[in-house]
C-alpha cells in the first residue's frame, strides 16, 4: 500500500513540473515536408493513422497522428473561447469531415492542423503534452485571441497556436 501511495506521489510531482511543449511556426513550416489541405475521412486509432481527402490532387492519402478527437469542429471549440471558458486544441484532433490545413513532416507525422479563420490560419498541434502547447512566432504570425492574456504570453508567444496569413502559406504535396 506504501509503494503505491509513494508511485502516486512521485507521478504527480513529476507532472506538476511539466513544461509547454514549444512550436516555431516559421521553422515548422520551412522544414515540413508536406503542408497539405484536405478532408478528415477517418482515424485509425490502433494504428493511429488519418485518412483525407487531398483537396489539390482529390486522392485519398494518410500520414501519422496522435490525439483525442472531436466531437464537434475545430472552429465550433474557438467560437466558444470566453473569459469563464478557456477551450484549447492542442493535443486534439479534428472532427470527421473537417477541411483542414495539415503540417507534414519528413516522417508522415502531423505536426500541426490548421483551419480558415477570415483571412488567416489558425494552427494548433495534435501532439499531446503534459501541458498546453506553446508557440513562438514572429510576423506576420499573430496570436489567436490578441485581447486575451491566459493565451497571449506576450514577446512573440501564444498558448495553444497561432494565426498566420493564408496567402503566405505555400502548399507542398
Amino acid at each position: 500500500m506504501k509503494s503505491k501511495i509513494l508511485v502516486l506521489f512521485v507521478l504527480f510531482v513529476c507532472s506538476s513540473f511539466v513544461k509547454p511543449l514549444p512550436f516555431n511556426i516559421h521553422k515548422e513550416l520551412e522544414e515540413a515536408q508536406r503542408i497539405v489541405k484536405g478532408t478528415i475521412l477517418s482515424y485509425d486509432t490502433e494504428n493511429i493513422i488519418i485518412k483525407f481527402q487531398n483537396k489539390t490532387t482529390n486522392k485519398i492519402d494518410s500520414a501519422v497522428v496522435a490525439g483525442g478527437l472531436l466531437n464537434e469542429s475545430s472552429k465550433e471549440i474557438d467560437n466558444k473561447v470566453s473569459v469563464r471558458n478557456k477551450l484549447t486544441l492542442s493535443g486534439k484532433l479534428p472532427a470527421i469531415g473537417e477541411e483542414v490545413l495539415m503540417v507534414i513532416s519528413d516522417k508522415n507525422y502531423v505536426r500541426l492542423f490548421a483551419y480558415e479563420k477570415k483571412d488567416y490560419y489558425r494552427f494548433w498541434t495534435p501532439i499531446m503534452a503534459g501541458s498546453l502547447s506553446i508557440f513562438h512566432f514572429e510576423s506576420p504570425a499573430l496570436p489567436i485571441f490578441p485581447n486575451d492574456s491566459y493565451y497571449n504570453v506576450g514577446d512573440g508567444r501564444c498558448f495553444d497556436g497561432c494565426l498566420y496569413p493564408i496567402d503566405q502559406i505555400e502548399l507542398r504535396q
